[in-house]
């Protein structure tokens, strides 16, 4: 490429184009005949006019943009197109800075001598649908590590492994150290810091639940203390996400199931307890819980859905068969939008949700749950219609 093929324009050129596209024909002819158009753009500013130049370009000068290829460096937060700006453009980078040694990496990702690797936005952008809080959540299609007795760093793993270390025996009054592996947000990195974990204790056919602990580095840990002597069964929580379990044998607990209790030296009941699988999964009974944990995700949404559009429908009908149809309008759009709210807010694990379900969400807690927000949007619906419609 040589420097007679390249010319530049500022936002200020941009912005007279749009309004006296006579004054500028030059730039109209060049803009034509580009096979490229490079734009580097900062944020939009009320102070600075000439900054709304490129979302109109976008939006009133498709002609000038047909068939060419546009690349548009961000060198500022990318909030300020929509998604149809958006989709106009080949490529969009994001460096969120002006300084030199971003110049310099545009300029050097343009002529390929940097690859350019996909990332994960580190802040919301409703023009591409992305919204940080649901993509830095726990990932339930990643099914995370769960680890007894001494610390393993997992750090450096990319993926969590399959294998699970030997698992020590107990005794009555030990205190366990759990941890789990790195828990996996949507994008596949560590969730954030700060991430609610629960770790569940599986127990004679009882679960127990121990104060929620929170992630550091992508994990969490906790501990239990040894009330029993029964064999219990461990996993964890993260909002939708569930580890694998991992089954732990106490002192005085059968092997066989028989309930009678262990017999010899405890060197001997560790060696013979290590033979056994790590993670407990019954093929006979299985585990209720883990099987409603897996199904949750989707699930839920079609039960919950089909609560919404059936409150929603009931509502309309009541009100065109009362004579009021407009209002049945009102009262079924109220409803199925409470609906969806009351899911989302409960499914993101928001501020209180821990409070109602402190034993965690099940699936039939998440279906109550949309039914009542649904009914109740109905009823304060009903209620505005009669006291306040003139």
């Amino acid at each position: 490429m040589v420097r007679a093929n390249i010319t530049s324009y500022s936002f200020k050129d941009l912005t007279l184009l749009l309004d006296f596209p006579e004054e500028v024909e030059q730039m109209v002819i060049d803009l034509y005949n580009a096979n490229w158009i490079i734009i580097a753009a900062l944020d939009v500013n009320e102070q600075r006019p000439y900054s709304f130049a490129l979302p109109r370009l976008l939006a009133e000068r498709q002609d000038l943009l047909q068939e060419k290829i546009i690349i548009l460096f961000a060198y500022g937060a990318p909030y300020y197109l929509d998604a149809t700006n958006i989709s106009k453009i080949s490529a969009f980078f994001a460096l969120y800075s002006k300084l030199p040694a971003a110049l310099d990496t545009s300029a050097r990702i343009l002529f390929k001598e940097l690859p350019s690797y996909p990332g994960s936005l580190p802040v919301s952008v409703p023009g591409v649908n992305y919204d940080l809080i649901s993509a830095t959540s726990p990932d339930p299609e990643k099914k995370f590590q769960i680890y007894v007795g001494e610390f393993q760093d997992t750090s450096g793993a990319a993926e969590p492994s399959d294998s699970t270390s030997s698992v020590p025996i107990y005794r009555i009054e030990d205190l366990i150290n759990l941890h789990t592996g790195i828990i996996l947000d949507y994008n596949g990195n560590p969730v954030p810091d700060g991430t609610p974990v629960e770790f569940i204790i599986t127990s004679q056919g009882n679960s127990t639940y121990l104060p929620t602990v929170t992630t550091q580095n992508g994990m969490a840990a906790s501990s239990y203390l040894v009330a029993e002597g029964y064999k219990i069964i461990v996993s964890a929580q993260s909002s939708l996400a569930r580890s694998s379990s991992i089954e732990v044998n106490i002192l005085g607990d059968s092997i066989n199931g028989s309930g009678n209790d262990f017999q010899g030296d405890p060197e001997e009941v560790a060696e013979q307890s290590s033979s056994l699988p790590a993670t407990a999964e019954d093929p006979a009974n299985g585990s209720q819980e883990n099987d409603e944990a897996s199904a949750l995700p989707w699930r839920s949404w079609l039960f919950s859905l089909v609560i919404i559009i059936f409150v929603s429908v009931i509502a309309y009908q009541v009100g065109a068969t009362s004579g009021l149809v407009r209002w049945g309008i009102r009262w079924s759009l109220a409803s199925f939008i409470t609906g969806l709210f009351i899911y989302n807010y409960i499914v993101l694990d928001l501020p209180g949700v821990a409070l109602i379900y402190q034993n965690g969400v099940s699936r039939l807690g998440l279906v109550l749950g949309v039914l009542v927000g649904s009914l109740l949007a109905w009823l304060f619906a009903f209620l505005y219609q009669i006291f306040f419609d003139s």
